[in-house]
């Protein structure tokens, strides 16, 4: 039997993910995937979700207010 032992010590003691950098993925993320939900507007069928855009600027600012705290630990 074949083992790659050093593939399975890779994934194995991979590094974790800080918070900081979830949360800027996370940001990253919603930047590129989420659109903003307009009245009277048509939609194109795209990979993107739609949400209000008072629940969008909530969303950003939860995630900056996250970044903010995991700075002051």
């Amino acid at each position: 039997m074949n083992v790659n032992f050093e593939a399975i010590e890779k994934a194995w003691f991979k590094p974790k993910k800080d918070t900081l950098s979830v949360l800027n993925e996370l940001e990253e993320w919603a930047k590129e995937n989420i659109g903003i939900c307009r009245l009277n507007q048509k939609y194109e069928k795209t990979n993107r979700y739609y949400i209000k855009e008072t629940d969008y600027i909530v969303f950003l600012d939860k995630i900056q207010e996250l970044k903010k705290e995991n700075e002051n630990e």
